[in-house]
């Protein structure tokens, strides 16, 4: 994952995927995905924030930020630690369930249909 390569998404999204998914708070400050690995679960955060760090740099991520999911998608390494802070509310969507069917169908019930399909395809241009 490379600076550039990091997506927000709308307030309006985030509702939409708070009101599809549960999510997890982080009760203390935890490295949820560390540097050359492929990631198991990829990050949505909904409050708090990230901290992606690398020797060289450290750049840190709020609300709307999405973390891991297309080095999941596509298997390939992240290039950073990703560490979560305390209190850090997320939604952790590993790969088989964006890629169940009765979740794809799940989405169809959504004003959005395809809000994570189109959130995976702007990923992975």
């Amino acid at each position: 994952m490379k600076l550039g390569e990091i997506q927000l998404l709308t307030e309006n999204k985030i509702k939409e995927l708070v009101n599809l998914f549960s999510t997890m708070t982080y009760s203390k400050t935890s490295t949820v995905i560390h540097s050359g690995h492929v990631p198991h679960i990829g990050f949505i955060i909904v409050q708090g924030t990230a901290i992606l760090k690398s020797p060289d740099s450290e750049h840190i991520l709020g609300r709307g930020a999405i973390i891991g999911i297309k080095e999941i998608y596509l298997n390939t390494i992240m290039s950073c630690d990703v560490i979560l802070t305390a209190e850090t509310s997320v939604i952790a969507l590993d790969k088989s369930t964006l890629t169940d069917t009765a979740f794809q169908s799940s989405l169809k019930t959504t004003d959005d249909s395809n809000l994570l399909n189109n959130i995976i395809l702007n990923l992975t241009k």
